[in-house]
């Protein structure tokens, strides 16, 4: 985009002044999409006390999920351009307000609100590109807090981005296919996600473990590979040698798991001698591995729709040389458990933190007013951390000014003394 401007406002040397990406409140997680619902639902309910979203890509979807989650006991709302503008309205302020504690949205929800206290944001399904994803993922942890964004993601998902990705013209195609293939890429590394965001955007992150995604908290298992990359490798070595040009992974996962297709016996590819020698291994593993190794510079992928695949120098030398090669076991699906504290949150009396949050929304809902108008989780969280009795260590409270201070001292003090009295002595 800088490149852009500079281009079409034909500036020469500007000075470039550019902010880091990096949203270190941030906790990102990706989990392989198994049973959705079951998935999102579990992980609302082990945050009974927080506010987030959970983008979509329908606006069906949109409408479905948060019917299930009402059903369920979780106050959601959709949000989605098909609403008139008066229901949008209101489940925009339902949500600023607390009222409802979840949002379901298209792409459409978020632009301009200005919620501080959104402690999760869960993509439902893939997003098109990384800005995207960016973007959405930006309206969590807005207080400085530490917020958790997580990412449900399948091959499935993928087909139906190239779906719509075919509905482009040519040229638009072409670029919307790069994107997806570096969303894709976020999804499946096992290095730093925080890395590869930023390197998405140019900026170079070199404070890992980052501590602030799954890679980082729990590194994934890895396996010798080398069987498995052997029989991926031979196979697009044998297609190419066949033909002097390569097929996409698709086709290549087909052959090796011995397909029975109209494409595969007009083309002679099951008389290739890789012809079903990976039937050990179901077809989605295989594209994950055929997408690792494209990863790991083993393969490439021509640009385009078709992105059809042929081997790198060092996937010949792997090939010929027989070489080791490591990769990566399947991740964990669990999208509920969670650690007790997160990364960088500021540890706290929790018992008193939500009697604090009970408090403010009491004042909030007099004053006709969303509850982080009163004071930010933050502060809050400070509070039961340091028990203020008086108006002058309430003043010290990040967040408090002079006219909170005289506002609200008295009432959130005596509140806190009333739980000291009462607190059980250790």
């Amino acid at each position: 985009v800088r490149t852009d401007i500079v281009k079409e406002l034909e500036l020469r040397e500007p000075r470039c002044y550019v902010a880091s990406f990096n949203r270190p409140n941030l906790i990102y997680r990706v989990i392989p999409k198994s049973s959705p619902y079951e998935q999102v639902l579990a992980f609302i309910r082990q945050r009974p006390n927080e506010s987030g979203i959970v983008y979509c890509a329908s606006r069906k979807t949109t409408d479905s999920l948060a019917k299930k989650l009402s059903a369920d006991g979780i106050k959601a709302k959709p949000y989605h351009a098909g609403l008139e503008s008066k229901e949008r309205a209101t489940h925009q302020e339902l949500f600023l307000r607390d009222d409802a504690r979840v949002i379901t949205a298209t792409i459409a929800f978020g632009m301009g609100i200005n919620k501080p206290n959104v402690r999760f944001v869960v993509h439902y399904d893939l997003p098109k590109n990384i800005e995207s994803y960016y973007q959405e993922t930006g309206r969590a942890g807005r207080d400085g807090l530490p917020s958790e964004c997580v990412l449900l993601f399948s091959a499935s998902d993928v087909v139906k981005q190239k779906r719509f990705i075919e509905e482009k013209s040519e040229r638009e195609q072409q670029i919307a296919h790069e994107q997806l293939r570096e969303m894709v890429h976020y999804a499946e590394t096992r290095e730093c996600r925080r890395a590869t965001l930023l390197r998405y955007f140019g900026e170079e992150f070199a404070e890992t473990p980052c501590n602030g995604c799954d890679n980082c908290l729990t590194p994934r298992e890895t396996f010798d590979g080398t069987v498995h990359a052997q029989k991926f490798l031979s196979c697009v070595y044998r297609i190419h040698e066949k033909h002097g040009f390569g097929f996409g992974l698709n086709h290549v996962v087909d052959v090796l798991c011995g397909a029975d297709t109209d494409p595969i016996r007009q083309r002679g590819h099951d008389r290739l001698s890789t012809y079903g020698i990976g039937q050990d291994l179901k077809r989605s593993a295989w594209q994950a591995i055929g997408r690792e190794l494209l990863r790991l510079g083993f393969v490439a992928a021509a640009p385009g729709k078709f992105a059809t695949l042929q081997l790198t120098q060092t996937g010949l030398a792997a090939l010929r040389e027989r070489k080791a090669i490591t990769l990566t076991k399947p991740f964990d699906v669990n999208l509920a458990k969670r650690r007790r504290h997160r990364a960088g949150e500021i540890e706290c009396d929790e018992f008193l933190f939500e009697k604090l949050r009970a408090l403010r929304r009491s004042i909030a809902d007099k004053r006709d007013v969303p509850a982080y108008i009163i004071f930010s989780d933050v502060s809050l969280r400070e509070m039961a951390r340091v028990y203020p009795t008086t108006a002058a260590e309430f003043g010290q409270i990040p967040g408090i000014g002079k006219q909170k201070q005289r506002d609200f001292a008295e009432t959130f003090t005596n509140a806190i003394k009333v739980y000291l009295a009462n607190k059980p002595t250790q």
